[in-house]
């Protein structure tokens, strides 16, 4: 291919960055104080976070990884996403009038309020962590595709991405980030469109053939529906989503940050329903994706794609594939993918570092000039721990990025979604309580780390799915809490055991 015609996909793809960065300084110009560069001034219409919502979930993650998964494997990654819409009416109706309600500015400030900063430092560390390599991965998938354009390796686009991300993230804050990930969207949508197009133009029987082929070599299997913890069965993966979009909707500041940037209470139930009820066909679109581009190389078999890492196959196909130009376009489409998430955690770590650690342990009083500068060089720092993790992602051998952020989460996330569900829907567990069932399933969760790492002696070894992992121990830190609950209950004379009563802000 000439080198013009690869010029032609840079300029493309840099016209696109430079409509961002500019739109990004023109919506940032209004932002007062840190209020306003997290929560846009509580003032933003539902229909527009609706948008970002989806366009957040959108990432370079689904846009590479979820094709992935279905390439490599079948439709199992898609049964934990079955549950969100319900997830997302339960939260519309319960979860977002509570946030709503209560003044705070992160979902762990209200873990304090209701039982203590022990609590609170545990979820918000773990949430970072989890966040970082979300960041990371987000930040990997798309330098794919760049150094393959522009010839240069990983690491070094990675920090050339993270540059021009930073650029266009640090100075607009959240409402940049909304207003952005509506033009995003169309975007992202047109290059889904192309990606379809271009994979099924030459396939002889349309889509009638890759369903054919995809029943033939069994690639649309959710799972056995024999319930199992030892493989990624149905049940598993669908408990596995509960809890995996349970925590997404009460412990993740991306979007709690929407639930209180919203106009009134009504925008943001609307916004929370809408988006869960939207993601699911969006996603179906992106496996189904993976699966046409199977077909596509059982018709046209190509010999790289035999040693190649499965979330590389897309990129491969657009650059090997797609005319010059068009190819351009649907790698805009993946930076917007990449931006919408990337912008949108970048906000949400920032602000849980300014609140949850530095304005909680350090700096005490309020500056509204400080502040606002603090979060952006917080922003920064946020965006340069990112570029470490995608490196250290893109040295991790593996065999499919979503499945490794599976395994971390179960790891690293764990009993998040029991604490949450605790704090939310319970009166009777307080904080006591819920340290001692915290510290049994901690040491769960280091046991389970250790057997899926295979440091565990074969004679206590457990044969698990990593899934496996979030499902017991958060199974373990409810049953725990409600039984020292009960202990103490009997242990301690009654008006010394306040079991949460005053503890609910």
């Amino acid at each position: 291919m000439a080198v013009a015609d690869r010029t032609i996909d840079a300029v493309i793809i840099s016209l696109y960055l430079i409509a961002t960065i500019g739109v990004s300084f023109y919506r940032g110009r209004k932002n007062r104080d840190a209020d306003d560069y997290f929560f846009a001034h509580r003032s933003l219409p539902g229909w527009a976070l609706t948008i970002s919502m989806i366009t957040s979930s959108v990432s370079s993650i689904s846009f590479f990884a979820l094709p992935a998964a279905a390439f490599a494997k079948d439709f199992r990654n898609f049964t934990p996403r079955l549950i969100l819409p319900i997830v997302g009416a339960i939260a519309a109706l319960y979860i977002v009038p509570i946030f709503r309600k209560i003044n705070v500015h992160s979902t762990f400030e209200y873990l304090e309020q209701r039982y203590n900063v022990i609590i609170r430092i545990y979820a918000s560390s773990a949430y970072l962590i989890l966040q970082l390599f979300r960041l990371g991965t987000i930040l990997y998938l798309l330098s794919i595709p760049l150094s393959i354009i522009f010839n240069k390796n990983v690491p070094l686009v990675i920090a050339v991405i993270a540059a021009i991300v930073g650029t266009y993230t640090i100075r607009g804050g959240l409402r940049a980030v909304v207003w952005m990930n509506t033009i995003q969207s169309f975007v992202i949508f047109s290059g889904c469109v192309l990606c379809f197009i271009y994979v099924l133009r030459d396939i002889p029987g349309g889509i009638k053939e890759v369903i054919d082929i995809g029943l033939t070599n069994h690639k649309f299997g959710l799972g056995t529906f024999a319930f199992s913890l030892s493989e990624r069965s149905f049940w598993l993966m669908i408990i596995f989503g509960i809890i995996n979009y349970g925590t997404e909707h009460t412990g993740n500041q991306v979007v709690i940050q929407r639930y209180l940037a919203a106009q009134n209470l009504r925008q943001a139930q609307h916004a929370t329903f809408i988006s869960s009820c939207t993601m699911l066909p969006v996603w179906l679109i992106l496996f189904f994706l993976g699966s046409c581009l199977f077909a596509h190389y059982q018709i046209y078999p190509d010999q790289q794609i035999a040693t190649m890492p499965a979330d590389k196959i897309l990129s491969h196909f657009i650059l090997t594939t797609i005319p010059v130009g068009i190819a351009g376009v649907i790698i805009a489409a993946c930076i917007a993918a990449a931006l919408t998430s990337l912008d949108s955690a970048m906000n949400a770590v920032s602000s849980v570092i300014l609140y949850d650690v530095t304005k909680r342990f350090f700096v005490k009083n309020n500056d509204p000039e400080r502040d606002l500068k603090l979060s952006r060089y917080l922003s920064a720092l946020t965006l340069l721990l990112a570029v470490i993790f995608a490196v250290i992602i893109n040295l991790t051998p593996k065999e499919c990025i979503v499945d490794l952020g599976y395994i971390l989460s179960s790891l690293i996330g764990g009993s998040l979604f029991s604490i949450y569900i605790i704090a939310l829907f319970t009166k009777n567990i307080d904080g006591r309580s819920l340290i001692g069932a915290l510290s049994v399933s901690i040491l769960v969760n280091i046991y389970l780390a250790l057997n899926t790492i295979n440091l565990i002696p074969a004679s206590i070894k457990l044969h698990l799915h990593p899934n496996a992992a979030m499902i017991i121990v958060n199974a373990t830190l409810l049953i725990s809490a409600v039984i020292i609950t009960l202990a103490r209950r009997k242990i301690l004379p009654r008006k010394t055991a306040d079991f949460g009563r005053n503890t609910r802000q």
